[in-house]
Protein backbone atom coordinates (compact mmCIF):
# COMPACT_ATOMS: atom_id res chain seq x y z
CA UNK A 1 0.00 0.00 0.00
CA UNK A 2 1.26 3.51 -0.46
CA UNK A 3 1.97 5.26 2.49
CA UNK A 4 2.51 8.51 0.56
CA UNK A 5 -0.06 11.28 -1.49
CA UNK A 6 0.70 11.83 -5.17
CA UNK A 7 -0.66 15.03 -6.78
CA UNK A 8 -1.47 15.92 -10.14
CA UNK A 9 -0.75 18.95 -12.74
CA UNK A 10 -4.36 20.43 -12.51
CA UNK A 11 -4.43 20.84 -9.32
CA UNK A 12 -2.60 20.17 -5.84
CA UNK A 13 -4.28 16.88 -5.49
CA UNK A 14 -6.61 15.50 -8.54
CA UNK A 15 -8.26 12.75 -6.62
CA UNK A 16 -9.39 11.44 -3.14
CA UNK A 17 -6.24 9.49 -2.10
CA UNK A 18 -6.01 7.43 1.14
CA UNK A 19 -3.75 5.37 2.93
CA UNK A 20 -3.35 4.22 6.95
CA UNK A 21 -1.18 3.66 9.35
CA UNK A 22 -1.80 2.53 12.72
CA UNK A 23 -4.71 3.79 14.25
CA UNK A 24 -4.87 6.73 11.78
CA UNK A 25 -6.68 6.64 8.24
CA UNK A 26 -5.41 9.67 6.15
CA UNK A 27 -7.24 11.27 3.17
CA UNK A 28 -6.29 13.62 1.11
CA UNK A 29 -8.98 15.53 -1.11
CA UNK A 30 -9.00 18.55 -3.86
CA UNK A 31 -10.78 20.39 -1.15
CA UNK A 32 -14.27 21.12 -0.75
CA UNK A 33 -14.55 23.28 -4.37
CA UNK A 34 -12.80 21.28 -6.52
CA UNK A 35 -12.51 21.98 -10.05
CA UNK A 36 -14.02 18.86 -10.69
CA UNK A 37 -17.40 18.67 -9.11
CA UNK A 38 -17.48 14.64 -8.32
CA UNK A 39 -14.24 15.41 -6.57
CA UNK A 40 -16.09 18.07 -4.48
CA UNK A 41 -19.06 16.17 -3.30
CA UNK A 42 -17.20 13.25 -2.21
CA UNK A 43 -14.66 15.36 -0.30
CA UNK A 44 -17.33 16.94 1.94
CA UNK A 45 -18.69 13.48 2.88
CA UNK A 46 -14.83 12.95 4.11
CA UNK A 47 -15.18 16.21 5.72
CA UNK A 48 -18.30 15.58 7.43
CA UNK A 49 -16.70 12.73 9.08
CA UNK A 50 -13.18 13.96 10.15
CA UNK A 51 -12.11 14.05 13.32
CA UNK A 52 -8.95 16.19 11.77
CA UNK A 53 -8.66 18.42 9.11
CA UNK A 54 -5.18 19.48 8.02
CA UNK A 55 -5.70 22.62 5.43
CA UNK A 56 -2.48 23.35 3.28
CA UNK A 57 -1.61 26.96 1.73
CA UNK A 58 1.02 27.69 0.06
CA UNK A 59 3.82 30.29 1.70
CA UNK A 60 3.58 32.06 -1.78
CA UNK A 61 0.43 33.39 -0.98
CA UNK A 62 -0.92 32.44 2.50
CA UNK A 63 -4.17 33.66 3.22
CA UNK A 64 -5.84 34.14 -0.07
CA UNK A 65 -9.84 34.27 -0.46
CA UNK A 66 -10.72 30.99 -1.65
CA UNK A 67 -8.83 29.53 1.42
CA UNK A 68 -10.38 31.79 3.86
CA UNK A 69 -13.94 30.68 2.55
CA UNK A 70 -13.15 26.86 2.60
CA UNK A 71 -11.97 27.42 6.37
CA UNK A 72 -14.24 29.59 7.67
CA UNK A 73 -16.58 27.01 6.20
CA UNK A 74 -15.05 23.70 7.67
CA UNK A 75 -15.00 26.12 11.16
CA UNK A 76 -18.95 26.89 10.99
CA UNK A 77 -18.94 22.47 10.49
CA UNK A 78 -17.99 22.46 13.93
CA UNK A 79 -14.56 20.65 12.52
CA UNK A 80 -10.76 21.15 13.96
CA UNK A 81 -8.77 22.58 11.86
CA UNK A 82 -5.02 22.61 11.84
CA UNK A 83 -3.67 25.62 9.11
CA UNK A 84 -0.28 23.72 7.56
CA UNK A 85 1.45 27.18 5.39
CA UNK A 86 3.79 24.70 2.91
CA UNK A 87 6.83 25.29 0.82
CA UNK A 88 8.12 27.97 3.78
CA UNK A 89 11.61 27.79 2.40
CA UNK A 90 13.79 29.26 0.44
CA UNK A 91 17.25 29.25 -1.52
CA UNK A 92 20.16 31.05 -0.12
CA UNK A 93 23.80 30.15 1.67
CA UNK A 94 23.92 27.34 3.90
CA UNK A 95 27.30 25.51 5.56
CA UNK A 96 27.52 22.09 4.39
CA UNK A 97 29.20 19.13 6.54
CA UNK A 98 32.73 19.72 5.46
CA UNK A 99 32.53 23.37 6.56
CA UNK A 100 31.80 25.00 3.04
CA UNK A 101 29.81 27.73 2.46
CA UNK A 102 27.31 26.61 -0.28
CA UNK A 103 23.88 27.16 -2.16
CA UNK A 104 21.14 25.64 -0.91
CA UNK A 105 17.33 24.81 0.36
CA UNK A 106 16.97 27.11 3.79
CA UNK A 107 14.00 27.74 5.67
CA UNK A 108 12.74 31.28 5.82
CA UNK A 109 13.08 33.71 8.32
CA UNK A 110 11.52 32.66 12.11
CA UNK A 111 10.53 36.49 11.48
CA UNK A 112 8.91 35.77 8.20
CA UNK A 113 7.01 32.70 9.09
CA UNK A 114 5.73 34.59 11.50
CA UNK A 115 4.47 37.15 9.81
CA UNK A 116 2.68 35.06 7.63
CA UNK A 117 0.69 32.93 10.50
CA UNK A 118 -0.51 36.32 11.79
CA UNK A 119 -1.32 37.59 8.21
CA UNK A 120 -3.35 34.49 7.62
CA UNK A 121 -5.19 34.59 11.44
CA UNK A 122 -5.67 38.37 11.03
CA UNK A 123 -7.15 37.77 7.82
CA UNK A 124 -9.97 35.39 9.63
CA UNK A 125 -10.51 37.78 11.83
CA UNK A 126 -11.60 40.56 9.37
CA UNK A 127 -14.66 38.05 7.72
CA UNK A 128 -15.52 37.33 11.46
CA UNK A 129 -14.23 33.77 11.91
CA UNK A 130 -12.83 32.90 15.44
CA UNK A 131 -9.76 31.73 15.58
CA UNK A 132 -9.16 31.16 19.09
CA UNK A 133 -8.43 27.39 18.85
CA UNK A 134 -6.91 27.36 15.43
CA UNK A 135 -3.33 26.12 15.03
CA UNK A 136 -1.22 27.40 12.77
CA UNK A 137 2.55 26.13 11.53
CA UNK A 138 4.85 26.81 9.37
CA UNK A 139 6.47 24.18 7.31
CA UNK A 140 8.85 22.67 4.44
CA UNK A 141 8.66 18.95 3.63
CA UNK A 142 11.08 18.88 1.29
CA UNK A 143 13.61 20.57 3.60
CA UNK A 144 12.46 18.04 6.32
CA UNK A 145 13.20 15.58 3.53
CA UNK A 146 16.27 16.73 2.98
CA UNK A 147 17.78 17.09 6.70
CA UNK A 148 15.79 13.87 8.03
CA UNK A 149 18.97 12.86 10.00
CA UNK A 150 20.04 16.59 11.41
CA UNK A 151 17.32 16.85 14.05
CA UNK A 152 17.58 20.20 14.69
CA UNK A 153 17.33 21.23 11.04
CA UNK A 154 14.55 19.11 11.03
CA UNK A 155 12.80 20.40 13.81
CA UNK A 156 13.49 23.72 11.69
CA UNK A 157 11.55 22.80 9.36
CA UNK A 158 8.18 22.38 10.84
CA UNK A 159 7.47 18.88 10.43
CA UNK A 160 8.57 18.36 13.90
CA UNK A 161 6.03 21.29 15.59
CA UNK A 162 3.25 19.46 13.12
CA UNK A 163 4.25 16.03 14.91
CA UNK A 164 3.90 17.60 18.15
CA UNK A 165 0.85 18.75 17.19
CA UNK A 166 -0.50 15.83 16.33
CA UNK A 167 0.00 13.76 19.50
CA UNK A 168 -1.12 16.64 21.73
CA UNK A 169 -4.07 16.78 20.02
CA UNK A 170 -4.52 13.27 20.11
CA UNK A 171 -3.85 12.69 23.64
CA UNK A 172 -5.86 15.49 24.77
CA UNK A 173 -8.87 14.83 22.55
CA UNK A 174 -8.56 11.44 21.45
CA UNK A 175 -10.79 10.22 24.06
CA UNK A 176 -13.49 12.64 23.45
CA UNK A 177 -13.92 11.89 20.22
CA UNK A 178 -13.77 8.68 20.37
CA UNK A 179 -16.79 8.64 23.07
CA UNK A 180 -18.14 11.34 20.57
CA UNK A 181 -18.20 9.20 17.58
CA UNK A 182 -21.30 6.92 17.79
CA UNK A 183 -23.64 10.33 18.83
CA UNK A 184 -21.81 11.89 15.54
CA UNK A 185 -22.66 8.77 13.60
CA UNK A 186 -25.95 8.74 14.77
CA UNK A 187 -26.92 12.32 14.15
CA UNK A 188 -25.57 11.80 10.54
CA UNK A 189 -27.65 8.88 10.23
CA UNK A 190 -30.81 10.96 11.26
CA UNK A 191 -30.03 13.58 9.37
CA UNK A 192 -29.77 11.53 6.36
CA UNK A 193 -33.45 10.03 6.93
CA UNK A 194 -34.84 13.95 7.52
CA UNK A 195 -32.87 15.03 4.32
CA UNK A 196 -33.40 11.79 2.24
CA UNK A 197 -35.90 9.31 3.29
CA UNK A 198 -38.45 11.20 4.70
CA UNK A 199 -39.76 13.69 2.03
CA UNK A 200 -41.27 10.95 -0.18
CA UNK A 201 -44.13 10.91 3.37
CA UNK A 202 -44.17 14.73 3.78
CA UNK A 203 -46.05 14.59 -0.12
CA UNK A 204 -48.34 12.15 0.70
CA UNK A 205 -49.56 13.69 4.03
Amino acid sequence: ANLEFRVGATEATSSIQAFKLPGLTWVDSPGLHSVNPENGDLAKKYVEHADLILYTMTSGAPGRESDLKEIAELIRMGKRVLLLITGSDDTGFSVNDAGEVVYALIMKEPATRKKQQEHVLNELSKINVNHQHLDVISLSARFAQNNQLNSAAFLDSGMGVLFETLVNINQSEGIKIKRDVPIKNFNNFLQSCIDKQLPPFYEII
